[in-house]
């Protein structure tokens, strides 16, 4: 059966913080040398920068058309007033000069984005051709992002251009790369280039020029060279490339065989091209080339070999052209095959494997095994039976075997029939086959001696020696090893003698095995391993498992589960010691069950002590699983730290790794007796006897017995308020455990606004308990360890309630409540007020509630309501099961009407009704597979006594 689960209900003040940072980093302004320069280094190279114009135009384009065929990566040149071509250097994207005093004025220019080298702002590129733009820009900012857009949208660099991604400048340049496959697929014939460089824009139109259609040539195209094996199986593919929609004539095709005679093939190839211009035929490898002068040259173009030649000749679009390609390679025809096997063969592979025969013959060709035949040592040749037949792949390739089981019989001598797998040492095998119209075969012998075939065997691996352990409660599961089994055998599995039965659910592990050697899973559950024993001893059980005829066995002995890891202090069992002011505390620790290397963890008074800082010296790790070490606290250390409790006590609190005690110390004054007994016996033996023996006989008598029957309203507030304060102090100092409600309804605890709160009071501040809440009549809910850290004021609470109203009545019953960590003193639910009983460190404040049906928590709450007017005193003195000391120890006489009483006994009926709740406030944490939930809540008492008070 499902079960239901554990949410946790934290009742603390949420705490919600938000940080945010901006930091504005000033730009450095530089500028660029000018518009020459050449694309960054890292972008893809682009055309060259414009050249410089000279007074004399013929010279000007001139080396305005070698400057646009000249690559980025070159220097550009310049034409001097004489006509000379002179050399400048090269000025770069990623060039950069400071600016001067004179030249800050450049960075307040408006942002802008030119091309210096289209200042019509088009530009033309051929359909298919990528193209450079100069890019240039001005008032911008130093490692502004660059972006482009065409057509409106964003490209991605990298995708559809090239250029450098951010400015190094507020002045510069740079060369952008646009691919021309990405602007063919642009889908216009004049697209839209904007260029981004930080908030300044520019545009430029890219036109794509397209070639006249009347302009176009064909062109025809094979594959060069032709496949001889290609073309016998495919044929010759003719690809041809004219004007869009163009008609196609294939005037003529002719073969120029190696033998120096030329053919033409039979065929009608002629057809139209697309909208692209793309027109493709293919010449069938079984077309006929047939001569009418020889019909012993006919063929088809599937037989060309190597060294013909194939031309196509075309007339398209008003323009001939032609193709001419030559045949190499083999022709599958003339392929011979071939026959392999391992030479020679060694016997033991023999009797294991077989005999593998690799057959090497044209690609799909049948291949014929005519004939094996072993000739034994001993002179005489017999044939082992079988169909080996088959066809070749594509590539060829052909391989069969030859089993060790298959029989070689004698009709002559049934004293010779044998196994091939049974070939000893001198005997030879032959193959013989025939494929693609040849014969070929291929002799090997057998050499070594066949070993015993191994027997078959059952192992575990996971258990060498066959012993295993388990732990009382657990599964146990083991891996089967087996070899030399036949598919099919079948698994067995036997406990103490007694074989299981598959499936029924003693055992799981498969019914077969499906092959020879293998591995597979035994598991037998808990609740089936601790109900059965071996005759042997009680505390061990026998697994045997059997594969086909192969067995072995496993004992596993029983052992119980491990011990909860302690941590004690030997040397103080009662968990009190004494330290005299001044002197240094020595405690002995003893542990067990703890794991190699688990930190051994100090805190005195709620706070953790540094390992090495000299507020303790213990070992920071522990070596052994069981060990004692000592661990001492300084005097000048515990000297001048004290407890929340009381000023002359620490509490050292020991952890090893998750386990820990604690030790409550008390500080002694050192030989109090000597010097007071000599100083106080002068004075005040004289004086002090005579006055109090007139003046307080006489005083007392008078004014005590008139003054406080009439001002006890006025001083009570005074003399009160002290004794009342010590005596609450005493008693909270017991830690002590509160459960309210303690018999709630089912639908009351399954609303999460309502529940029962568990409350300890008395514990230090920071003090770490945990409240164990554990089903006790049998519900299907999980038990739950529940943390709460004690507040200030010494209060840890939590509230547990269920989480799933549609299964309430799942929590009907008892639960136990248990406190672990508690310092010094064991409470139980109801008695606050009772005087505390010390107890062994760590000791347990339990306590339980009751969840009842709605009809039952009904007719009790009508059965209080009788109580309430038969009997008020009664109730008042067993129904608050003992809170009103509790209450009145918290809010003092403010109220003498006894309302608070009324207000804790209405709370306790109506299952919490009046309990402060944050319901949404607080996240739930989900624990285990319990209908249970839980919250820490840490305020809930300071929230209770405000709504009391």
């Amino acid at each position: 059966m499902k079960k239901t689960s554990i949410r946790t209900r934290t009742l603390a003040p949420a705490v919600v913080l938000a940080v945010g940072a901006l930091v504005a980093t000033p730009a450095i302004a530089t500028t660029t040398t000018d518009a020459e320069q050449t694309p960054d280094t890292a972008a893809t190279p682009a055309p060259a920068a414009e050249a410089e114009q000279s007074t004399d135009t013929k010279t000007q384009e001139a080396e305005t058309q070698e400057a646009a065929e000249a690559s980025p990566a070159e220097s550009s040149e310049t034409a001097d007033e004489g006509g000379a071509a002179t050399q400048e250097p090269e000025t770069t994207a990623t060039e950069e000069t400071t600016q001067g005093p004179a030249e800050t004025e450049e960075a307040a220019v408006a942002p802008a984005v030119t091309f210096p080298n289209q200042p019509s702002g088009e530009v033309d590129r051929d359909s298919g051709e990528s193209i450079s733009i100069k890019v240039a820009y001005e008032g911008v900012q130093s490692l502004d992002p660059i972006t482009v857009y065409v057509n409106g949208e964003k490209v991605e660099h990298g995708e559809g251009y090239e250029a450098i991604q951010q400015t190094d400048y507020f002045n510069g340049g740079f060369w952008l790369r646009l691919d021309g496959a990405f602007m063919d697929a642009a889908g216009s014939a004049s697209d839209t280039v904007e260029v981004r460089v930080g908030e300044a824009r520019g545009t430029i139109q890219v036109n794509e020029i397209t070639e006249d259609p009347a302009d176009i040539s064909p062109s025809v195209e094979m594959d060069h060279p032709l496949q001889a094996a290609d073309v016998s199986r495919d044929g010759i593919e003719v690809r041809i490339k004219t004007a869009p929609n163009a008609e196609v004539d294939v005037s003529k095709v002719s073969v120029m065989f190696d033998a120096g005679y030329t053919l033409s093939p039979e065929g009608d190839w002629n057809g139209t091209a697309d909208e692209n211009g793309d027109y493709t035929f293919t010449i069938s490898p079984d077309t006929e080339i047939t001569s009418g002068f020889n019909p012993d040259r006919n063929t088809t173009v599937g037989q060309l070999r190597e060294g013909d030649s194939v031309i196509v000749q075309i007339r398209s679009n008003g323009k001939n052209s032609s193709h001419t390609a030559s045949v190499e390679g083999e022709h599958p025809a003339d392929i011979s095959p071939s026959v392999e096997m391992d030479h020679p063969l060694q016997a033991a592979d023999v009797s294991r494997d077989g005999i593998e025969v690799r057959i090497k013959t044209a690609p799909n060709a049948e291949v014929d095994v005519s004939k094996v035949s072993v000739m034994f040592d001993a002179g005489y040749t017999l044939s082992p039976e079988g169909d080996w037949n088959g066809t070749a792949d594509e590539n060829g390739d052909y391989t069969f075997t030859i089993s060790p089981d298959t029989e070689i019989t004698s009709t002559f001598d049934p004293s010779r029939n044998t196994t091939v797998g049974q070939l000893q040492d001198g005997d030879g095998v032959v193959v013989q086959i025939s494929s693609n119209g040849k014969n070929t075969s291929f002799a090997t012998e057998i050499e070594g001696e066949a070993g015993q075939p191994a027997e078959p065997t059952v192992e575990f691996p996971d258990h060498p020696d066959n012993a295993a352990k388990r732990t009382l409660g657990e599964d146990f599961t083991t891996t089967v090893a087996y070899t030399g089994a036949t598919e099919g055998n079948e698994v067995r599995v036997i406990v103490n003698g007694n074989t299981q039965t598959h499936g029924e659910g003693t055992y799981e592990a498969p019914a077969t095995v499906t092959e020879t050697d293998g591995e597979f899973q035994v598991t037998l559950p808990a609740d089936f391993l601790d109900e059965v024993h071996s005759g042997t001893a009680d505390d061990q059980d026998v697994l045997q498992v059997r594969v086909g005829t192969t067995r072995n066995h496993i004992r596993i002995t029983e052992t119980e589960a491990a011990a909860e890891p302690t941590v004690e202090f030997p040397d103080y069992p009662d968990n009190a010691a004494e330290r005299t002011i001044g002197g240094d505390f020595t405690a002995t620790v003893a542990y067990t069950g703890a794991t190699a290397g688990d930190e051994v963890r100090v805190i005195v008074n709620g706070t953790t002590q540094t390992h090495g800082e000299g507020t303790y010296d213990a070992p920071a790790t522990v070596t052994e699983t069981d060990g004692e070490f000592q661990i001492t606290l300084p005097a000048d250390f515990l000297d001048d730290v004290h407890s929340g409790t009381a000023d002359d006590q620490d509490v050292l609190q020991v952890r090893v790794g998750t386990t820990r005690n604690h030790i409550r110390i008390t500080e002694v004054e050192s030989d109090p007796t000597e010097e007071p007994t000599e100083d106080p016996t002068d004075d005040p033996t004289s004086e002090p006897t005579e006055d109090p023996t007139d003046d307080p006989t006489g005083d007392p008598t008078d004014s005590p017995t008139e003054d406080p029957t009439d001002d006890p309203t006025d001083e009570p507030t005074e003399d009160p308020s002290g004794d009342p304060t010590d005596d609450g102090d005493d008693e909270q100092s017991a830690p002590a455990l509160s459960i309210e409600p303690d018999r709630i309804s089912m639908s009351d605890f399954v609303d999460p606004e309502r529940g029962v709160t568990l409350t300890v009071t008395g514990l230090e501040p920071g003090d770490d308990i945990d409240f164990g809440v554990d089903p006790a009549s049998g519900q299907n809910v999980d038990p739950a360890t529940l943390p709460a850290v004690a507040t200030e004021e010494g209060v840890a609470s939590t509230v547990v309630y269920g989480v799933s109203s549609a299964d309430a009545a799942s929590y009907i019953g008892d639960f136990d409540v248990t406190v672990d960590g508690i310092d010094d003193a064991e409470a139980r639910a109801g008695s606050e007020a009772a005087s505390p009983t010390p107890a062994a460190a760590d000791a347990d404040a339990v306590g339980s509630f009751t969840v009842l049906s709605d009809e039952d928590a009904d007719d009790e709450q009508d059965g209080d309501r009788d109580d309430d007017a038969g009997d008020e005193d009664d109730r008042d003195g067993e129904g608050d099961r003992g809170s009103d000391d509790d209450r009145d120890g918290e809010a003092g006489e403010d109220d003498g009407s006894g309302n608070g009483s009324d207000s804790d006994d209405d709370a306790k009926r109506d299952g919490g009704k009046d309990l402060p709740r944050t319901g949404g406030e607080f996240g739930g944490l989900a624990v285990g597979g319990a209908l249970l939930a839980v919250g820490a809540a840490a305020v809930i008492v300071t929230r209770r006594r405000m709504n009391q008070g």
